[in-house]
């Protein structure tokens, strides 16, 4: 309910700012639609801090709609229009930030990208022999806390952005087991959809650990009985 509400305010509020000021609402919007047709025309990944721009006219929109709201109210139902409506859009605006308050404490208490919660779970189950393999974006985050588990790249753990390379790493390490670690999962499957359909084909998800960052949630894979008989 919270979502629809928040639109329409937002709504109202661009269509007062545009009336007010269309260069300024022009020169904030534009370079939002420039970000978002360059990432799709390229196929890329329209990950939320590359909209991050988007922050000031979201504030503005929102902060208009709420007062030319509050307004509109006033005018309507008070004599002294002008401080019904400052305290209305004050008070609106007070209770929007109680309720952000709320949300802060999963944001604090979940990782924005788990990779060191994931690499913990997987080193207290991984057998002597046993592989790590990063795939795609994953690969980043492991290489960057590999050596606080004491792990050595194309030894223990392995960057993975291609099947063939998943064939070959399997294959000189055949029967020896392995887990599989992926995260944003979008970006795997616009950039390799190849290799996403292989995962989703031969391996399981054992686990999935949170994050607040959209679509940063880190996933531990096992091969498929069936895929280990095939071999």
């Amino acid at each position: 309910l919270a979502f629809p509400f928040a639109a329409a305010v937002a709504v109202v509020g661009f269509f007062v700012l545009f009336k007010r000021n269309w260069i300024l609402t022009a020169s904030l919007v534009l370079p939002i639609i420039l970000t978002v047709a360059y990432l799709i025309l390229n196929r890329l990944n329209v990950a939320p801090r590359f909209l991050l721009i988007a922050f000031p006219i979201a504030i503005l929109v929102t902060i208009q709609g709420i007062d030319s709201i509050a307004q509109f109210i006033a005018d309507k139902v008070s004599r002294t229009p002008n401080a019904l409506a400052a305290k209305l859009a004050t008070a609106v605006v007070l209770l929007g930030c109680i309720v952000s308050l709320a949300s802060l404490r999963r944001y604090y208490s979940v990782p924005k990208q788990p990779y060191r919660t994931s690499l913990a779970f997987i080193e207290a189950q991984r057998k002597p022999g046993e592989i790590i393999l990063a795939v795609h974006h994953a690969e980043n985050g492991y290489r960057f806390y590999a050596k606080e588990f004491n792990l050595k790249e194309d030894e223990d753990f392995f960057a993975i952005r291609s099947v063939k390379m998943l064939d070959s790493i399997l294959a000189a390490h055949d029967g020896r087991g392995a887990y599989l670690v992926t995260t944003l999962r979008r970006g795997l499957r616009l950039t390799h959809p190849d290799l996403e359909a292989r995962i989703v084909q031969d391996w399981e998800v054992v686990q999935t650990f949170p994050a607040t960052v959209g679509d940063a949630e880190v996933s531990v894979w096992r091969q498929r009985q069936s895929a280990l008989f095939e071999k």
